[in-house]
């Protein structure tokens, strides 16, 4: 008989945040992200790894009037840790502001912690742990029936951790096979946006038996701890401000190191015509590996990672058509050292369109932040200790500067604690 165990975690944040900053007309949306690893066995193939860390997150500071101009401040958070191996990156982060007097934006963090447990389907080992909560994002006052509301996301962290009373560890880092983060459609209900929330993480044994099946093998742990936050914002308004529309781009093609990197352009038609400044969030970010062919051992999906990236781009809004060109890229990086499998990629963007006269989108900001782990616990043959500083997480300023026209005073920064009051 197959058995099939899906772990329900408790969401820390599945009630309403505490710590979430109201009252402001800008935003900075997060646009991707792009992690990939560089050090070369035999100076020719990509050294793959599992994941203990992942971190892409974009942070409000505030949004300040100038004279003319709308001086908007944050810091983009970057971070990548491997299992017990070493190696370095380039991490990249995309993010850019929009700006409408007539929108609301609220933000916050879910986070979620679970440890979860090993089972078998198939002759297959692997653990999945779901986590659903929903974002209740408060409303002013004003708000009414004929407002309407989108969650995007401003970031998304995970992490893993073996303890030695977990059963078998031998090492913090999981073989992922798939991993979810959704954000669903909001309801406006009188003062306040719910939207929901759904997170998935899957990890399993790799084919190789987490190395090279009769020279080495590395355990799948028995037990992991699995957290991971997802950093939102709620962008509102009455529907004469803002409309929006989620749409999801989706493959199932084998990804490369070129795949990931290559810039696509898709049209995405059906838009308002009545608001004529336009721009694109992510709302969701999805992969899952799946077998190429039944039996042997590519019954196991786990996989070691080279690396993976999603980035999304508004281009041309033909405001009388109703259309607008978006570039976008994503896929996940499984370098030829690593067996086959397929590749089930899904990612979820939202159009915001507003209308003002006074509103704006900020070009794109490309941020770098050079990350580098020396091993720790790897084997003599593949151990790596050339890291000058060893840093794992980077925090980077972000500042742009915009013109606007006569904008609300309203329009102010956050405080310096990060918490506004809630509106009245």
């Amino acid at each position: 008989m197959f058995a099939l165990l899906l772990m329900l975690g408790l969401a820390t944040g599945a009630e309403p945040p505490a710590e979430t900053s109201h009252a402001t007309h800008s935003v900075w949306l997060w646009q991707g992200f792009s992690h990939m690893w560089e050090r070369r066995a035999l100076g020719l193939f990509t050294v793959p790894h599992r994941v203990s860390l992942f971190r892409s997150v974009v942070r409000d500071d505030g949004h300040v009037a100038e004279g003319d101009h709308l001086v908007s401040t944050g810091v983009f958070s970057l971070g990548q840790s491997t299992g017990v191996d070493g190696d370095r990156m380039a991490a990249k982060g995309y993010a850019s502001v929009l700006h409408a007097p007539g929108i609301w934006v609220d933000r916050g963090q879910l986070s979620f912690e679970t440890t979860d447990e090993v089972v078998e389907l198939d002759r297959a080992p692997h653990a999945d742990a779901t986590f659903d909560a929903v974002v209740q994002a408060p409303l002013p006052a004003t708000a009414d029936a004929d407002w309407s509301a989108v969650l995007v996301l401003q970031g998304v962290e995970f992490h893993s951790s073996c303890e030695g009373d977990q059963g078998e560890c031998n090492s913090d880092g999981v073989w992922p096979y798939r991993f979810k983060v959704e954000l669903g459609a909001c309801e406006v209900l009188e003062d306040v946006a719910e939207c929901p929330v759904e997170v998935l993480v899957g990890r399993a044994w790799t084919p190789g038996h987490g190395g090279v099946r009769g020279i080495e093998v590395k355990p799948l742990n028995d037990r992991m701890t699995l957290a991971v936050d997802v950093a939102w914002a709620v962008v509102a308004g009455p529907k004469d401000a803002l409309a929006s529309q989620n749409f999801t781009f989706e493959n199932s093609l084998r990804s490369t190191q070129e795949i990931v990197a290559q810039t696509q352009q898709m049209t995405v038609p059906g838009l308002s015509r009545d608001h004529s400044t336009a721009t694109v969030a992510l709302t969701a970010l999805a992969f899952e590996f799946f077998p190429t062919r039944l039996g042997g051992e590519r019954r196991h999906r786990g996989r070691y990672v080279g690396g993976w990236g999603v980035r999304v781009e508004p281009g041309e809004l033909r405001q009388a058509q109703g259309e607008l060109d978006v570039q976008h890229a994503g896929g996940i990086f499984l370098p030829r050292t690593v067996q086959k499998t397929g590749v089930s990629l899904s990612i979820g963007m939202a159009v915001l369109q507003v209308e003002d006269a006074d509103a704006f989108v900020s070009e794109t900001l490309e941020v770098t932040a050079d990350l580098c782990a020396n091993s720790a616990g790897a084997p003599w043959f593949s151990k790596w200790n050339r890291c000058g500083v060893e840093q794992i997480e980077v925090d980077t300023p972000l500042l742009t500067t915009s013109p606007v026209q006569g904008h609300e005073a309203r329009t102010g920064a956050v405080p310096e604690s990060g918490i506004s009051p809630p509106p009245e």
